[in-house]
């Protein structure tokens, strides 16, 4: 990120010595924030873009997102791509747990497995 910032930083920097911005006569601000403004909002929209593209399009998020549907809907569809669940089992022992406890949320779920005592 820092090296985006830097990257970003130079590239305006060079734009601006070489006049490559334009036609039109060099913009020239009027006041040292006025100056920084464009740099400023260039740096967020580029740290809103890296995240969104770390988050928002991640595979690993998305299989997240589809294991905590496995969990709190009972569905093994998803489940299926993991060779080590077996899909009927774990079916079986979700429709179980889903009937004995309501759960909505995940952190509901890790509540009601940390008190539960492990069996062998």
């Amino acid at each position: 990120m820092e090296q985006s910032l830097h990257f970003i930083w130079n590239f305006s920097v060079f734009l601006d010595r070489e006049g490559l911005t334009g036609d039109d006569d060099a913009y020239e601000a009027m006041s040292v924030s006025m100056h920084y403004c464009p740099h400023f909002f260039e740096a967020i929209d580029t740290a809103v873009t890296e995240l969104k593209e770390r988050f928002l399009d991640s595979d690993g998020l998305k299989s997240y997102g589809q294991l905590e549907t496995v969990l709190l809907s009972g569905t093994v569809d998803h489940a299926k791509q993991y060779p080590e669940l077996s899909s009927a089992d774990l079916e079986l022992e979700l429709a179980m747990f889903l009937r004995k406890y309501a759960v909505t949320k995940v952190s509901d779920a890790i509540e009601i497995f940390q008190q539960m005592i492990p069996e062998v």
